[in-house]
Order: C-alpha cells, then structure tokens, then sequence
C-alpha cells in the first residue's frame, strides 16, 4: 500500500508539471512512450517504471484511457479532458453566473434565487449599458471555458430569440464569435440557431483545452478586421503580475495572447468566472490587468466558503480602486 501511495504520488507530481505545457495530450503521449523505453531496459528503476504504468492504466489519471498488456501502456485518448473535468466544478454556480451575464447586460429578468450583492454600475458602465440596448444586433466575443459556455447555455434557455428587452422594448438579436467548438456546437443544435448568428475562427484546435488558438487564429482575427460590442472573456486564476498589479490569467500561451486579443477588439469588455478562480495564483500565462483601461466588467459569485467571500471581498476593493465594476452573484 505504500508503495502504491508513492507512486501515486509520482503520477501526481508529474500532472503538476505537465499540466502547465500548451499541448497536453501530446505531452502525455511522449510520457508514456518514454514510460515505455525505461520499462525495457534492466536498470533498477525500470520495475518501478512498469509499476507507475501498470497504475495508470488501472486507475487512469487525468482522464487518461490507457490500454496495457504484460508490460507496456498505450495512450488511446483523453475521453476525459481537462476542459470536461472543470465543467464539473460548481456547475450550478456557473449556471447562475450565465443567467447573470444577460441580467446585467441586457436587463433579462432572473430566477428568484439569484440577485446582485449591492451593484451598481458606474457613469462609464451605465452609459455603455444603455447604448448597448439601444442596438438590434450585438457581436459577442465568446472565449473557450466552462463559465462562458455555461453562459452561452443560459442564452439558449431564454424564451424567445430575438430577445425583447423590458426597458426599451427594442428586440436585440446577438450574433456570437468564438473560439470554442463546444459553444459553436451547442448553438447551431439550440432551437435558436436560426435567429443566433455563430462565426468560429480559424487556427490550431487544442483538444484538451476545447479551444482554437495559435498564430493561425491570430492571423484569422487579423484578416477578419473583426471587432465586437462585448467580450466575455473567461479566467483560470489570478495573481500579481510581474510589476505587482493584480491580473487574471491562464495556462496557455496561446490562449491567453487569444484572450487579449478578443478584450482589445471588443467595446464592453467582461471577465467571467467563479469564485474559487481567485484562489489559484498559480496561472503561467497573464492576459489582462485588474484595470479600468482594460476590463469594463467583472461577473463572478459570493463564494461558498469563508475564504472565498473573503477573497471576493478583497477584490471587489481591488478592482474598485482600479476603475472596474464587479457585479457579484448573491444566492437569495
């Protein structure tokens, strides 16, 4: 059992490190086939080698699928991927959080369990609203995540499209850019996917994160001259950045030159994610400061915990001091 316990422990260190590179399912494939050389060699390791491969395909880490015969492994796929294993953390939470996204943006009535903890938006905010509304068609500007998909769902759950907004009675039909195949998918199968316009860019897909990114997406944003009205813009966590100012940010390299890019092409610029983003400082890739200049918007919720509505609270402070509205979720 110890033994077993320490090589587990191994398996998990070596997540902790893979975890961080750009192309995950390749970086497991070259693991494993590494795995697999030492596994045939004689030296002292090689046994333990064969013990970590034979636990990984018993009981496979990461969402893994794993075959393996008396003394090699084989990486199939990643049925489970790293996008799949978050969208099963707090999904109700993030459910709320897109229900909350069309309230503050465009005035769409909420369930009786969700409301705002005391938001108001700013002057800037407040004028930027109202011409919002004014408009019959609104690009969004949609990044890959589990919070701005769940977002994207809650859009669909809506009772008519277009939508018909209750302080103007204007109808507003929105018209969605992403760069995730899972939202372009749920779209084009939702009973609005006539009246819901549904662009995906171009580029390098990442199948472990569910995302299209790289210099090719680059190059299609560029030839697209696009622009948006907003940018709802997802986060992985949040640190200081390397002159001290607090920032969101991600895993990936790519994504997050994706995610600026989208922020710098789009009118209204909103963060969203859950509380518990807040307490992961540990993202490699920084992609937009807490800055008024930068970011108009931040969604996020209490925090079930009271670390997590500490953390919120410091935030909220954070960004206020720095120009940026925070609309928080509030469970009636």
């Amino acid at each position: 059992m110890a033994r077993q316990q320490k090589t587990k422990a191994r398996i998990n260190a070596l997540w902790e490190h893979l975890k961080q590179t750009p192309d995950l399912e390749q970086s497991l494939d070259s693991l494993v086939s590494s795995l697999n050389e030492r596994a045939d060699t004689d030296d002292v390791n090689s046994r333990a080698v064969h013990r970590m491969l034979k636990l990984m395909a018993d009981d496979p880490p990461w969402g893994m699928q794993l075959e393996f015969d008396s003394k090699h492994a084989k990486l199939v796929s990643l049925e489970q991927t790293v996008l799949d294993r978050r969208s099963k953390e707090r999904p109700e939470a993030k459910h709320q959080l897109g229900r909350l996204v069309w309230h503050v943006l465009f005035g769409v009535p909420t369930a009786g369990h969700i409301s705002l903890d005391r938001w108001q938006p700013r002057d800037e905010l407040s004028r930027k609203l109202h011409r919002l509304r004014q408009k019959s068609t609104v690009t969004l500007l949609v990044d890959a995540g589990t919070t701005t998909r769940a977002a994207i769902e809650q859009l669909l759950e809506l009772n008519a499209m277009p939508l018909k907004l209750a302080d103007s009675g204007r109808f507003l039909t929105p018209s969605i850019v992403t760069n995730s195949p899972q939202i372009a998918d749920i779209v084009q199968r939702s009973r609005f996917r006539r009246h819901i316009g549904i662009r995906i860019i171009g580029g390098d897909v990442r199948i472990e994160r569910g995302s299209i990114c790289g210099m090719a997406a680059q190059i299609c944003l560029d030839a697209w001259r696009l622009t948006g009205d907003v940018a709802l813009i997802g986060s992985t966590g949040y640190r200081e950045d390397e002159i001290g100012q607090p920032a969101v940010g991600c895993d990936s390299l790519e994504e997050s030159r994706l995610k600026s890019s989208f922020i710098d092409r789009a009118w209204i610029r909103v963060l969203l994610f859950d509380s518990s983003k807040l307490q992961h400082p540990d993202v490699s890739q920084i992609f937009a400061p807490i800055d008024g200049q930068v970011i108009d918007l931040v969604i996020t919720d209490s925090g079930e915990t009271k670390e997590q509505r500490n953390a919120v609270a410091q935030f909220r402070k954070i960004a206020r001091d720095a120009g940026v509205d925070v609309a928080v979720l509030k469970k009636a």
